[in-house]
Protein backbone atom coordinates (compact mmCIF):
# COMPACT_ATOMS: atom_id res chain seq x y z
CA UNK A 1 0.00 0.00 0.00
CA UNK A 2 1.65 3.22 -1.07
CA UNK A 3 1.50 6.27 1.15
CA UNK A 4 0.41 8.92 -1.33
CA UNK A 5 -2.82 9.89 -3.09
CA UNK A 6 -3.38 9.97 -6.82
CA UNK A 7 -2.42 13.66 -7.07
CA UNK A 8 1.18 12.46 -6.89
CA UNK A 9 0.71 9.80 -9.52
CA UNK A 10 1.05 12.28 -12.36
CA UNK A 11 -2.44 11.45 -13.64
CA UNK A 12 -4.96 8.66 -13.74
CA UNK A 13 -3.85 5.03 -13.91
CA UNK A 14 -5.86 4.70 -17.17
CA UNK A 15 -4.11 7.63 -18.80
CA UNK A 16 -2.08 5.46 -21.23
CA UNK A 17 -2.84 6.43 -24.77
CA UNK A 18 -4.15 3.86 -27.17
CA UNK A 19 -1.76 2.74 -29.86
CA UNK A 20 -2.74 3.32 -33.44
CA UNK A 21 -2.52 0.24 -35.64
CA UNK A 22 0.72 -0.04 -37.62
CA UNK A 23 0.57 1.23 -41.14
CA UNK A 24 2.54 -1.68 -42.61
CA UNK A 25 1.53 -5.30 -42.68
CA UNK A 26 3.21 -7.81 -40.36
CA UNK A 27 2.64 -11.39 -39.27
CA UNK A 28 0.04 -11.90 -36.52
CA UNK A 29 2.60 -13.65 -34.29
CA UNK A 30 5.28 -10.95 -34.74
CA UNK A 31 6.15 -8.82 -31.66
CA UNK A 32 5.07 -5.16 -31.66
CA UNK A 33 7.53 -2.53 -32.88
CA UNK A 34 10.19 -1.41 -30.38
CA UNK A 35 8.57 2.01 -29.96
CA UNK A 36 5.30 0.32 -28.87
CA UNK A 37 6.65 -2.42 -26.57
CA UNK A 38 6.53 -0.29 -23.41
CA UNK A 39 2.74 -0.35 -23.47
CA UNK A 40 2.78 -4.16 -23.37
CA UNK A 41 4.97 -4.36 -20.26
CA UNK A 42 2.65 -5.27 -17.33
CA UNK A 43 5.28 -4.13 -14.80
CA UNK A 44 5.07 -0.50 -15.92
CA UNK A 45 2.21 2.02 -16.13
CA UNK A 46 3.16 4.30 -18.98
CA UNK A 47 1.80 6.99 -21.20
CA UNK A 48 2.85 6.49 -24.83
CA UNK A 49 2.38 9.58 -26.96
CA UNK A 50 2.29 9.17 -30.70
CA UNK A 51 5.21 11.51 -31.30
CA UNK A 52 7.70 10.35 -28.68
CA UNK A 53 9.02 7.46 -26.54
CA UNK A 54 7.11 6.06 -23.57
CA UNK A 55 7.54 7.93 -20.28
CA UNK A 56 6.59 6.71 -16.78
CA UNK A 57 3.44 8.42 -15.50
CA UNK A 58 3.65 7.30 -11.86
CA UNK A 59 6.09 6.20 -9.17
CA UNK A 60 7.53 2.69 -9.73
CA UNK A 61 5.73 -0.11 -7.94
CA UNK A 62 8.77 -0.91 -5.82
CA UNK A 63 8.63 2.50 -4.08
CA UNK A 64 6.73 2.79 -0.80
CA UNK A 65 5.76 5.56 1.55
CA UNK A 66 5.08 5.74 5.27
CA UNK A 67 1.26 5.91 5.27
CA UNK A 68 0.42 9.61 4.89
CA UNK A 69 -1.29 11.88 2.36
CA UNK A 70 -0.12 15.49 2.19
CA UNK A 71 -1.81 18.61 0.89
CA UNK A 72 -0.99 22.23 0.24
CA UNK A 73 -2.15 24.34 3.17
CA UNK A 74 -5.14 26.52 2.26
CA UNK A 75 -3.81 29.16 4.67
CA UNK A 76 -0.27 29.23 3.28
CA UNK A 77 0.02 27.91 -0.27
CA UNK A 78 3.78 27.46 0.18
CA UNK A 79 3.53 24.95 3.05
CA UNK A 80 2.78 21.21 2.85
CA UNK A 81 0.83 19.60 5.67
CA UNK A 82 -0.58 16.20 6.63
CA UNK A 83 -4.07 15.54 5.24
CA UNK A 84 -4.58 11.82 6.03
CA UNK A 85 -2.83 9.15 8.11
CA UNK A 86 -3.10 5.40 7.55
CA UNK A 87 -3.25 3.90 11.05
CA UNK A 88 -1.99 0.54 9.75
CA UNK A 89 1.28 1.97 8.39
CA UNK A 90 4.28 3.30 10.27
CA UNK A 91 3.01 6.90 10.43
CA UNK A 92 -0.17 5.82 12.22
CA UNK A 93 1.60 3.29 14.42
CA UNK A 94 4.06 5.95 15.61
CA UNK A 95 1.18 7.78 17.27
CA UNK A 96 2.86 11.20 17.28
CA UNK A 97 1.83 12.73 13.95
CA UNK A 98 -1.38 14.77 13.79
CA UNK A 99 -3.51 15.95 10.91
CA UNK A 100 -2.45 19.45 9.69
CA UNK A 101 1.13 19.07 11.00
CA UNK A 102 3.43 20.84 8.54
CA UNK A 103 6.39 18.88 7.14
CA UNK A 104 9.71 20.75 7.31
CA UNK A 105 12.44 18.22 6.49
CA UNK A 106 12.76 14.79 4.88
CA UNK A 107 15.94 13.23 6.14
CA UNK A 108 18.48 16.03 5.81
CA UNK A 109 16.62 17.85 3.02
CA UNK A 110 14.55 20.93 3.81
CA UNK A 111 11.15 20.72 2.08
CA UNK A 112 9.53 23.73 3.69
CA UNK A 113 8.02 25.98 1.02
CA UNK A 114 8.59 23.29 -1.63
CA UNK A 115 6.18 21.33 -3.84
CA UNK A 116 4.25 18.17 -3.08
CA UNK A 117 6.06 16.36 -5.87
CA UNK A 118 9.42 17.11 -4.30
CA UNK A 119 8.21 15.81 -0.92
CA UNK A 120 6.96 12.64 -2.57
CA UNK A 121 10.23 11.96 -4.39
CA UNK A 122 12.17 12.30 -1.11
CA UNK A 123 9.83 10.26 1.08
CA UNK A 124 9.17 7.31 -1.22
CA UNK A 125 11.80 4.58 -1.24
CA UNK A 126 12.58 0.90 -0.87
CA UNK A 127 10.32 -1.08 1.41
CA UNK A 128 11.86 -1.75 4.83
CA UNK A 129 14.12 1.31 4.84
CA UNK A 130 13.78 4.15 7.34
CA UNK A 131 13.35 7.87 6.84
CA UNK A 132 13.45 10.70 9.40
CA UNK A 133 10.73 13.34 9.01
CA UNK A 134 10.60 16.71 10.77
CA UNK A 135 7.22 18.32 11.46
CA UNK A 136 5.92 21.54 12.96
CA UNK A 137 2.67 21.76 14.86
CA UNK A 138 0.94 24.98 15.88
CA UNK A 139 -0.25 24.79 19.50
CA UNK A 140 -1.69 27.23 22.00
CA UNK A 141 1.76 27.53 23.53
CA UNK A 142 3.45 28.22 20.20
CA UNK A 143 5.13 26.18 17.42
CA UNK A 144 6.19 22.66 18.35
CA UNK A 145 8.85 21.00 16.16
CA UNK A 146 9.58 17.27 16.40
CA UNK A 147 11.23 14.42 14.49
CA UNK A 148 10.03 10.87 13.91
CA UNK A 149 11.74 7.85 12.31
CA UNK A 150 9.38 5.87 10.08
CA UNK A 151 9.75 2.66 8.09
CA UNK A 152 8.69 2.65 4.46
CA UNK A 153 6.34 -0.14 3.46
CA UNK A 154 2.84 -1.43 2.88
CA UNK A 155 0.56 -2.03 5.86
CA UNK A 156 1.02 -5.83 5.59
CA UNK A 157 4.81 -5.42 5.61
CA UNK A 158 4.70 -3.03 8.58
CA UNK A 159 2.48 -5.50 10.49
CA UNK A 160 4.93 -8.31 9.80
CA UNK A 161 7.87 -6.13 10.82
CA UNK A 162 6.04 -5.18 14.02
CA UNK A 163 5.41 -8.82 14.84
CA UNK A 164 9.05 -9.69 14.14
CA UNK A 165 10.16 -6.86 16.42
CA UNK A 166 7.83 -8.06 19.18
CA UNK A 167 9.18 -11.59 18.79
CA UNK A 168 12.75 -10.28 18.92
CA UNK A 169 11.99 -8.39 22.13
CA UNK A 170 10.37 -11.47 23.65
CA UNK A 171 13.36 -13.56 22.61
CA UNK A 172 15.70 -11.02 24.20
CA UNK A 173 13.69 -11.19 27.43
CA UNK A 174 13.84 -14.99 27.42
CA UNK A 175 17.59 -14.95 26.78
CA UNK A 176 18.07 -12.50 29.65
CA UNK A 177 15.95 -14.75 31.87
CA UNK A 178 18.11 -17.74 30.91
CA UNK A 179 21.26 -15.72 31.71
CA UNK A 180 19.81 -14.72 35.09
CA UNK A 181 18.89 -18.32 35.92
CA UNK A 182 22.30 -19.52 34.76
CA UNK A 183 23.98 -16.95 36.99
CA UNK A 184 21.76 -17.96 39.90
CA UNK A 185 22.57 -21.63 39.32
CA UNK A 186 26.31 -20.86 39.21
CA UNK A 187 25.99 -18.87 42.44
CA UNK A 188 24.12 -21.72 44.11
CA UNK A 189 26.78 -24.17 42.90
CA UNK A 190 29.50 -22.05 44.47
CA UNK A 191 27.51 -21.80 47.71
CA UNK A 192 26.95 -25.57 47.70
CA UNK A 193 30.66 -26.18 47.14
CA UNK A 194 31.43 -23.91 50.12
CA UNK A 195 28.95 -25.80 52.32
CA UNK A 196 30.44 -29.15 51.27
CA UNK A 197 33.94 -27.90 52.08
CA UNK A 198 32.78 -26.74 55.50
CA UNK A 199 31.13 -30.11 56.14
CA UNK A 200 34.34 -31.96 55.24
CA UNK A 201 36.30 -29.71 57.59
CA UNK A 202 33.84 -30.42 60.40
CA UNK A 203 34.02 -34.17 59.73
CA UNK A 204 37.81 -34.10 59.94
CA UNK A 205 37.65 -32.09 63.15
CA UNK A 206 35.11 -34.50 64.64
CA UNK A 207 37.19 -37.52 63.69
CA UNK A 208 40.25 -35.91 65.26
CA UNK A 209 38.26 -35.16 68.40
CA UNK A 210 37.06 -38.75 68.55
CA UNK A 211 40.62 -40.08 68.28
CA UNK A 212 41.80 -37.68 70.95
CA UNK A 213 38.92 -38.62 73.24
CA UNK A 214 39.61 -42.34 72.87
CA UNK A 215 43.27 -41.86 73.83
CA UNK A 216 42.34 -39.81 76.88
CA UNK A 217 39.78 -42.43 77.93
CA UNK A 218 42.35 -45.22 77.66
CA UNK A 219 44.80 -43.22 79.73
CA UNK A 220 42.12 -42.63 82.38
CA UNK A 221 41.38 -46.37 82.50
CA UNK A 222 45.08 -47.12 82.93
CA UNK A 223 45.38 -44.63 85.79
CA UNK A 224 42.33 -46.14 87.46
CA UNK A 225 43.78 -49.65 87.21
CA UNK A 226 47.08 -48.44 88.69
CA UNK A 227 45.23 -46.78 91.54
CA UNK A 228 43.27 -49.98 92.19
CA UNK A 229 46.53 -51.95 92.32
CA UNK A 230 48.07 -49.47 94.76
CA UNK A 231 44.90 -49.59 96.90
CA UNK A 232 45.00 -53.38 97.00
CA UNK A 233 48.67 -53.31 98.00
CA UNK A 234 47.92 -50.82 100.75
CA UNK A 235 45.08 -53.00 102.08
CA UNK A 236 47.39 -56.01 102.07
CA UNK A 237 50.02 -54.11 104.03
CA UNK A 238 47.41 -53.02 106.52
CA UNK A 239 46.27 -56.60 107.04
CA UNK A 240 49.82 -57.74 107.62
CA UNK A 241 50.33 -54.98 110.13
CA UNK A 242 47.19 -55.99 112.02
CA UNK A 243 48.28 -59.58 112.12
CA UNK A 244 51.64 -58.61 113.63
CA UNK A 245 49.98 -56.47 116.27
CA UNK A 246 47.66 -59.24 117.40
CA UNK A 247 50.32 -61.83 117.44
Amino acid sequence: MQAFASWWDGGSQNESAELSPPSGKRRPDAPPPRSQRAAYDPERVTSVPRDGPAKPSRVPAESFGVGMVFEVSPVDSCSVRVAQIDQNCSAGRAGVIHIHDEILKVGGDIVEKQSLVNCKSLILGKQGTYITLTFRRVTSEGPYVYEVDLMRGASEFIEMASQCKAMSLEQAKLLQRVRDLTGLADSQKEELATVKSELRRMEVSLATSRKGGAAELAEAHAERAQMQKELAASLASADDLKAELWA
